[in-house]
């Protein structure tokens, strides 16, 4: 235990005992974050020297417990975690329980045959096989966990079955309603017997008779399992083949017990129709025995149990019409931090599971644990090389941002990238002018917290009272102020923006006035105000202008004069025909030169290419 004392230092003992006893008190404890344990409950003696007596020659009550529960190791004992002193006190930490006799009143009937079936099957292994008498089966000696599972405990009277003279020392401290008058004579042979059906007939007195078996089995402990004659009294083993352990939950709660002992078309067959099986029970009572076993790995990963099981366990039920088998308040408080845990398993296909049906339980918890929980663990999703994964983990973070804000999500280096690009609207003003609904950034983003303060006009409000209204339509400046109206006349400012066409260049910034001269004209004006090819709310100052550096290549057109060939009919050319030939032919030569000299068609300062007549 030596090497065990610095570990308790890392449990924060609440100083209120959940348990007093002769031997010791019993502690809530928590452990850090960092530590994987969890929550756990820690046995505090408070002094070993006070205890004297046969008894305790070899160690305190809690000391034996101790190295026995060390030793033995079974899932239905209870679990040994660490040990140590401190001081002149003696801690014994194990997984977190409490004791079954505060709790026996709020125990269910499969909860109790669960219970007492657990027990046994932890007698079973110390006595049939580890050789050992425990000679204190009774409440007391029996803890619950968290989830409900009874664990046996009271291994300070834990003994060789070879070591009579230590059980037989042990007589006064042992609990009375559990030990055989006859004890002693019988050599303590057939002793765990007689003290599980007196458990069983304590248990099972307060039940109700709709329990399947309870009867029967009383019956049977007092008949054959407190036999007057030691050697009638059946083996434990044996014990457990009786009706009452064999109800139709308890077969359920054992197959997923012994689900890697089960071929792949008995698993196939289990979950087929395990739904339905699991419908017939109270769902809080399930949900308390069963949810761990649903959601372990081995099920979460068998095929059939994805398709038939998974959904309707992580799917909780909604309305009447759901399938699910738990309600909110029920999913609430035993699955979710179910969820909770298996979040931190870092394995791609469970946590692909969870990520499925994300969408189903995400409300289920509070901000804060989305925050600093949940949150955390799918941003580690993000960083795997699995795009699938990464995808998923995407589309669930997208889910958190109406609920966290894109701040917590993403976090806060962020800037407004994008504008509502759609013209202004009709001012406010006007208390003639009737809205219908806000002006939303987009579509599909019906939040509140989206929309914009920019109603729609209401067409079907508008009435023969705005005949003659005159429009005015000015172009909003970059940065321009909001939309200003009087007298009568609207105005509706518009982006100066270059058209996207290319023709113009910018749009005209001349006002449109438009006199409309009925109430039809103004549903036409509204319908041509639309129709305006309006592209973006202002003029990105870095906008770039792919065609600065290009200039126009101008090529003109070759002039050829050609001379009459004759006047009046003669063929021939004159004299004077042939020199203005050649004229114009050295003039043609002269201005082709000129051209091929400046390719680009600026060289000639402005001249105009008239003919010299």
């Amino acid at each position: 235990m030596g090497n065990d004392q610095s570990d308790l230092n890392k449990f924060v003992i609440d100083n209120k005992s959940i348990e007093t006893t002769k031997y010791w008190t019993l502690h809530y404890a928590e452990v850090p974050k960092s530590e994987p344990i969890g929550l756990v409950s820690v046995f505090r003696s408070v002094s070993e020297s006070g205890q004297v007596g046969p008894f305790f020659v070899n160690g305190s009550p809690l000391s034996r417990a101790i190295r026995n529960l060390k030793i033995y190791r079974h899932p239905s004992l209870l679990k040994y975690i660490s040990s140590g002193k401190d001081g002149g006190e003696l801690y014994l930490a194990t997984e977190q329980c409490r004791p079954l006799v505060d709790d026996i009143k709020n125990q269910g009937n499969l909860q109790i045959c669960l219970g007492l079936r657990n027990v046994l099957c932890g007698l079973i292994f110390l006595v049939e096989q580890a050789s050992m008498r425990h000679s204190n089966v009774c409440l007391p000696s029996i803890y619950v966990q968290q989830d409900g599972t009874w664990k046996l405990f009271g291994f300070e009277h834990l003994w060789s079955a070879k070591d009579v003279e230590s059980i037989k020392a042990a007589y006064n401290y042992r609990n009375q309603s559990s030990i055989d008058p006859n004890d002693e004579k019988n050599v303590y042979v057939g002793m765990e017997q007689y003290a599980f059906g007196s458990l069983c007939e304590e248990v099972l007195k307060n039940i109700e008779n709709t329990m399947p078996h309870a009867t029967e089995l009383q019956q049977y402990c007092a008949i054959h399992l407190k036999h007057n004659n030691p050697a009638m009294r059946p083996k434990l083993s044996a014990v457990l083949l009786h009706p009452f352990f064999n109800h139709e939950f308890v077969l359920i709660h054992s197959f997923l017990t012994e689900l890697p002992l089960k071929s792949p078309l008995d698993k196939q067959q289990f979950f087929t129709n395990l739904v339905g099986r699991l419908r017939e029970f109270d769902e809080e009572t399930v949900a308390i025995q069963l949810t761990d076993l649903l959601l372990s790995r081995l099920v979460l990963l068998d095929p059939t149990a994805r398709q038939c099981v998974t959904p309707f366990v992580l799917r909780p039920r909604a309305d009447d019409m759901s399938e699910a088998l738990f309600n909110g308040q029920t999913y609430k408080t035993h699955v979710t931090p179910k969820i909770m845990q298996i979040f931190a398993v870092r394995d791609a296909q469970i946590r692909l599971i969870l990520l499925e049906y994300f969408v189903d339980y995400m409300n289920f918890f509070n901000s804060d644990e989305l925050t600093d929980q949940l949150l955390p663990q799918l941003l580690v999703g993000i960083k795997d090389t699995n795009d699938i994964l990464v995808a998923a983990t995407l589309r669930c973070l997208a889910e958190l941002v109406p609920i966290l804000g894109s701040a917590v999500v993403v976090g806060r280096n962020r800037g407004k990238y994008f504008a509502d690009g759609r013209p202004q609207g009709v001012s406010q003003t006007d208390s003639s002018v009737h809205w219908i609904e806000h002006r939303s950034i987009t579509p599909v983003m019906n939040s509140v917290k989206y929309t914009s303060n920019s109603p729609l006009l209401d067409a079907a409000d508008l009435s023969e009272s705005y005949v003659s209204t005159t429009v005015n339509l000015v172009p909003m400046r970059d940065g321009g102020d909001d939309v200003k109206s009087s007298s009568g006349v609207i105005e509706l400012e518009d982006d100066n923006w270059s058209d996207w066409d290319g023709e113009e260049g910018t749009l005209t910034k001349q006002p449109l006035e438009m006199t409309l001269e009925t109430s039809t004209h103004i549903e036409n004006a509204i319908m041509d105000v639309k129709e305006l090819d309006i592209k973006s709310k202002r003029r990105q100052s870095e906008e770039i202008d792919f065609f600065k550096d290009m200039e126009p290549v101008i090529h003109r057109t070759n002039v050829l004069l050609i001379a009459e060939d004759g006047m009046n009919g003669n063929s021939t050319t004159t004299d004077e025909s042939k020199k203005l030939n050649n004229l114009e032919n050295s003039r043609f030569d002269i201005e082709v030169n000129e051209c091929d000299a400046d390719e680009m068609g600026w060289g000639d300062d402005g001249n105009d290419w008239a003919d010299d007549d």
